[in-house]
């Protein structure tokens, strides 16, 4: 199913329709709205993909005008990137890649929506998603490329071009579930490497002042990541990852931030 959670009249940027139109939203109210659809989807699907899609890119404003990849790193959701054919989309793509990365985020998939080469239209066929594999060749994302909708309906003939529409998707459907299939593949194998976790951190991890005879692995606390002062834990049992608040100040928060990392880079 489709579920718009927010949206304006507007086809401008959520920023900029908030301002135009008075209904703002903040951040939190994002996190809860994505967080409470998750919940009723895992409730009516025992197996399943949710897809969360934004306004843009990772660095286009939200409706407050926090960036979605700072507004959404709390879920540290997996990412999904489509990247561009144009002239100039190889280095868009993959700085949109490394904004999303440096953040934390893990791209598990590009996708391209380009024609294949010829050497007839190279001008307009230009084969970005050769050169992208090359490049993030080992890097753990798989890019791979579909072939665009290419649609000769009028915008007013909404008929012609939902017949387009299905046509191309029936074209393509061998592609998305390819492509479906390696995102849930991958999520599987990172959840499964986090609950495993528990019995590995028994057999390495020396705690102190703790009985470690008397430690089970339910109370071994699954630490996905950090993001600013809180720890982001994984719940095996509901399979969510949540914020958690480093009461400590411990160096696993309180190290080098995005602004500190770009210092480091530039020394």
């Amino acid at each position: 199913r489709v579920s718009t959670l927010f949206g304006w009249g507007a086809a401008v940027s959520p920023h900029l329709a908030v301002e135009m139109e008075g209904r703002a939203v903040a951040d939190g109210e994002v996190l809860a709205a994505l967080r409470g659809f998750h919940e009723s989807f895992r409730a009516e699907h025992a197996a399943g993909l949710m897809l969360v899609e934004i306004a843009g890119g990772p660095l286009s404003p939200g409706p407050s005008g926090t960036p979605f990849a700072d507004l959404l790193r709390p879920t540290r959701l997996p990412g999904l990137l489509v990247g561009s054919s144009a002239l100039g989309g190889i280095t868009g793509t993959l700085c949109a890649k490394e904004s999303i990365e440096i953040r934390g985020f893990e791209v598990t998939d590009l996708v391209l929506l380009e024609d294949a080469p010829s050497p007839a239209a190279l001008t307009s066929n230009l084969n970005n998603t050769a050169a992208l594999q090359s490049r993030l060749a080992g890097s753990g994302t798989t890019v791979r490329n579909v072939h665009p909708l290419r649609s000769k309906a009028s915008v007013e003939d909404s008929d012609a071009y939902l017949d387009e529409l299905d046509t191309w998707l029936e074209a393509v459907s061998g592609d998305m579930e390819v492509l479906v299939n390696d995102l849930m593949r991958k999520h599987d194998l990172r959840v499964a490497e986090m609950r495993a976790w528990p019995e590995e951190a028994l057999g390495s991890f020396w705690y102190p002042f703790a009985q470690h005879a008397a430690i089970e692995e339910d109370g071994v606390s699954l630490v996905d990541s950090r993001e600013g002062n809180y720890l982001s834990t994984f719940d095996k049992i509901s399979g969510n990852v949540s914020q958690t608040f480093d009461s400590c100040a411990s160096w696993w928060t309180q190290g080098p931030d995005l602004s500190m990392q770009l210092e480091m880079g530039r020394k």
